[in-house]
C-alpha cells in the first residue's frame, strides 16, 4: 500500500465566513466536486466526531465508505479520516489574507493498492489527483463568483400569464373598484387622468368622482370628504409652489397618523416633489443626520417634535403638521390650506418618489425609493387576498410613514374607503373607535395586536367589534400563538401580510392559512412570484430553507445612497430566509444576516424566539447571536415575563434543550422590564447588546 499526497491552494475573493460554510459542510461538496455522487449525514453533531457516508465516482470506478470529522477549528481548519472504505485523510486549511479574501489549502492523503495493478493505479492517481484538487478549488471559486442565473425560476406558462391580469380585473370588479360610472363622474376621472397620469392622486380623484360626499378621512380633528380632500390637496400643492418647493425638491414628513400626512403626500405628488417619510421614533441627532443625508428642503412635523424642529439644519423651512398650542406661532398645514387659493397645477408633473426609511433595527436607516403603483396591479394583488370593499371604514393604526401603513393608504385610496386615523395607538381606545365608527377593518402591527390581547377579557368584550371583517397585521413577524389568540377572540378575520420596504409585498396569509398553520406567512397573491434560493443560487425544494426572493410590480427603485438590494433572476431579496411547505405556504425562519454558526450548526434566533414565546410566563422575547471563544458564536436570550409570573433562566434553557439542538440553548438569559422597539414595534436588537 502506497500513501499518495495531494495538495492544492487558491486565494478566493470571498470572506472567510462564506468559505468556511462551504468547506465545513460535506453535503455541499457535490456542487464543486462532481466526483462526489452523494453524501449523507449520519450523526447529530457537525463538529468533532460527526460522521458522513459518501459515494464517489473516479473515472468508471465507484467508491464508498464512511468518514469521521477529526479536525474542527472554526474559520481555520476542517478535516476527516476514513472509518470504512478507502483509507483517506482530508484537511482544509483557511487563512484570512485581508481585503475580504481567503487563502484555501486542501491536503489529501490516501493509500492506493500495491502490485502491478496498484502501481498503474498509483501512477494515474499521482498524475490526475492533483489536477482534480485544483479543478475542485477552481469550481468552488466559480461557484462563489457565478452570476445568479443558475437554477432560474421556470418561466410562467402562457396560461398563467394570461390568467393573472384577468384574475386581477375580476378581483377589482368583485371589490367594487371597477364599476359603471355616471357621465359626470367619468368626465372627472378622464380629466384627472390627463392631469396626473397613473399616480397616487388619480386614485383619490377616482374616489372623489365616485363618492364625493363620503368621508375620506376621520381623525381627531373631525372628518373630511373625498371632494374636500381633493380641494385641500390642490390648495396645499399650490402653497408648495408658492413657497418655491418645485419638482425634484424633497419634503421631510415627521407626522403621526392624521390628515396632514395624507394631504402632504398627495399634494407633493401633484407637483412632482419627493417625500421622505421620517420615523417618529428617531432621536434628535439621528433625525438631523437623516435630514442632511436626504437633502430635505422643507420639514413638515407635528408640534410634539419640538426638539427636532429646533435642531433642524440651518435654512430649512418648517411647517407644523399637527398643532395644538403652537406657542412659537409657526406656520401650520391648516394655515397653508386655508389661506392659499388653488392655482393651475402642472399637467403630468415629473414622477414623485416616496422615500421610506428602512427599519434600522440592526444599523442606520437607509432611504428606499418607492415606485408609483403601475396601473391597478398593486391594488389587485392585495385585494385578491385581503377582501377590502369600496366604502369600507378602516382603522389604520399602522404608521403611515412605514411601508405597511403606506401600502394601506395607497390601496384604500383606490377602493374609495374611509381612513379612520388615530395619532397614538392605545389598545382600548382602538376598540372603542372600532365600535363607534363601525369599522370594517383594522390595520396594525403585531405588537399592537399583542397589547390588545393583554387587555382583561372583560375590557375587550365591553366593545362591540362585530363589524370587523378584516384584522390585517404586518410590519414584523406575527407569532403563531398570537395568531391563534386573535382568531379565537375575533373570529376568522385575521390576515398576515409579509413583505419588506424593498419588495412591498411577498405573501399574505388568510384566516384559513392561519387556522391550519398559525406561523405561516401565507402564499403569493396574484401577479407575484416568490422563490426560495439556496447558497448555490439553486431553487430549494419544499421544506428546504433558503433566501427569499420576490417579483411583483412594486419592487423598490434602490436606496438613495446609490446602493441596491441583492437580486436573483430579476427577483429581489427580502433579506429573510424561509421555506415553502408542501402546500405552498411560506414560513419565514429569520433574517439572513442574523444567522449564526455555533459549533458548526446554522442557527436562526427566530426559531428560539418562537419557541420561548409559547411559554405562558413569557410576554415577549428576543434572541441574538454573540461571539463565543469555544463555539465561534452562541445565542443570548432577553426575556420580558408576564406580570405576576416566575420564570428562571434554567427553565428557559431546559425548555430549549428539550425541543431544539443543544447549540440552540442560550447560555446567557437576561430578564428585562421591556424590549427596546422602534415606532412600528420592531425590536431594536442593536440596542439589546448594550442593555445588559
Amino acid at each position: 500500500m502506497r500513501t499518495v499526497r495531494v495538495e492544492a491552494r487558491r486565494v478566493l475573493n470571498q470572506p472567510i465566513e462564506r468559505v468556511w460554510r462551504a468547506v465545513s459542510d460535506p453535503l455541499f461538496y457535490s456542487r464543486f466536486a462532481p466526483e462526489v455522487a452523494a453524501v449523507a449525514h449520519l450523526s447529530s453533531q457537525r463538529d468533532l466526531g460527526a460522521r458522513y457516508a459518501y459515494r464517489a465516482r473516479i473515472g468508471g470506478t465507484e467508491l464508498g465508505g464512511m468518514v469521521e470529522v477529526n479536525r474542527y477549528q472554526q474559520y481555520q481548519e476542517y478535516g476527516w479520516t476514513a472509518v470504512t472504505g478507502v483509507d483517506q485523510q482530508v484537511r482544509w486549511v483557511l487563512r484570512d489574507v485581508g481585503n475580504r479574501q481567503t487563502e484555501l489549502l486542501v491536503r489529501v492523503f490516501f493509500r492506493a493498492p500495491g502490485g502491478l495493478f496498484g502501481g498503474l493505479t498509483d501512477k494515474l492517481t499521482k498524475r490526475s489527483a492533483g489536477k482534480r484538487a485544483d479543478k475542485a478549488l477552481l469550481r468552488l471559486d466559480q461557484y462563489f463568483n457565478a452570476e445568479p442565473a443558475t437554477g432560474a425560476l421556470p418561466p410562467q406558462p402562457l396560461s398563467e400569464r394570461l390568467r393573472s391580469p384577468l384574475a386581477g380585473v375580476w378581483t377589482l370588479i368583485k371589490r367594487g373598484v371597477i364599476r359603471p360610472l355616471w357621465p359626470g363622474a367619468m368626465f372627472r376621472l378622464v380629466k384627472g387622468f390627463r392631469q396626473w397620469g397613473m399616480t397616487l392622486p388619480l386614485a383619490f380623484v377616482m374616489s372623489a368622482a365616485r363618492f364625493p360626499r363620503q368621508p375620506a378621512i376621520i381623525d381627531e380633528a373631525g372628518e373630511i370628504s373625498y371632494r374636500e380632500l381633493e380641494d385641500r390637496t390642490n390648495r396645499l400643492a399650490s402653497a408648495l409652489l408658492n413657497m418655491k418647493i418645485e419638482p425634484g425638491a424633497r419634503i421631510g414628513v415627521l407626522c403621526r397618523n392624521h390628515r396632514g400626512i395624507v394631504e402632504t403626500i398627495l399634494a407633493a405628488h401633484k407637483v412632482g416633489v419627493h417625500v421622505v417619510l421620517l420615523n417618529t421614533g428617531m432621536g434628535v441627532n439621528q433625525a438631523r443626520s437623516v435630514m442632511v443625508e436626504q437633502h430635505i428642503n422643507l420639514l413638515i412635523a407635528d408640534e410634539e417634535f419640538t426638539e427636532i424642529l429646533d435642531r433642524r439644519p440651518p435654512g430649512m423651512v418648517a411647517v407644523l403638521g399637527w398643532a395644538e398650542l403652537n406657542p412659537n406661532l409657526m406656520a401650520t398645514l391648516e394655515d397653508l390650506i386655508r389661506r392659499t387659493e388653488p392655482r393651475d397645477l402642472p399637467r403630468k408633473p415629473p414622477a414623485s418618489k416616496l422615500i421610506v426609511l428602512t427599519s434600522g433595527t440592526t444599523g442606520s436607516p437607509k432611504g428606499a425609493r418607492r415606485p408609483q403603483p403601475r396601473a391597478m396591479s398593486a391594488a389587485a394583488a392585495l385585494l385578491s387576498k385581503i377582501p377590502y370593499n369600496t366604502r369600507d371604514r378602516v382603522l389604520v393604526n399602522a404608521p403611515i410613514f412605514h411601508s405597511w401603513g403606506l401600502a394601506t393608504l395607497q390601496i384604500l385610496g383606490v377602493a374609495g374607503a374611509t381612513l379612520v386615523l388615530q395619532r397614538r395607538f392605545e389598545p382600548e381606545s382602538a376598540l372603542e373607535l372600532v365600535e363607534r365608527e363601525q369599522c370594517d377593518a383594522m390595520v396594525l402591527v403585531p405588537v399592537m395586536a399583542q397589547r390588545i390581547m393583554e387587555l382583561p377579557r372583560a375590557v375587550i368584550e365591553k366593545y362591540d367589534t362585530s363589524s370587523l371583517r378584516i384584522l390585517a397585521s404586518s410590519g414584523s413577524s406575527l407569532p403563531g400563538d398570537l395568531a391563534t389568540e386573535l382568531l379565537r377572540q375575533f373570529g376568522p378575520v385575521l390576515y398576515n401580510f409579509y413583505g419588506s420596504t424593498e419588495v412591498s409585498w411577498a405573501t399574505i396569509a388568510t384566516p384559513r392559512d392561519l387556522q391550519e398553520a398559525p406561523g405561516t406567512a401565507g402564499s403569493p397573491p396574484i401577479g407575484t412570484r416568490v422563490a426560495i434560493v439556496d447558497s448555490a443560487n439553486k431553487l430549494c425544494t419544499p421544506g428546504q430553507t433558503g433566501r427569499i426572493f420576490v417579483l411583483n410590480s412594486m419592487l423598490f427603485d434602490g436606496y438613495t445612497n446609490g446602493s441596491h438590494k441583492e437580486t436573483w433572476n430579476g427577483m429581489m431579496s427580502t433579506g429573510d430566509v424561509g421555506f415553502f411547505d408542501p402546500t405552498g405556504r411560506l414560513f419565514v425562519v429569520g433574517r439572513d444576516d442574523e444567522m449564526i454558526i455555533s459549533g458548526g450548526e446554522n442557527l436562526y434566533p427566530r426559531e428560539v424566539e418562537d419557541l420561548l414565546a409559547r411559554l405562558p410566563e413569557v410576554r415577549e422575547v428576543a434572541v441574538l447571536g454573540v461571539e463565543d471563544r469555544e463555539f465561534g458564536q452562541r445565542l443570548v436570550a432577553y426575556v420580558v415575563t408576564m406580570p405576576g409570573t416566575a420564570l428562571t433562566a434554567d427553565r428557559i434553557r431546559s425548555h430549549v434543550k428539550a425541543n431544539l439542538t443543544r447549540f440552540s440553548v442560550p447560555r446567557d438569559v437576561f430578564f428585562l422590564e421591556e424590549l427596546p422597539r422602534n415606532a412600528i414595534g420592531k425590536v431594536l436588537k442593536r440596542e439589546l447588546r448594550t442593555v445588559v
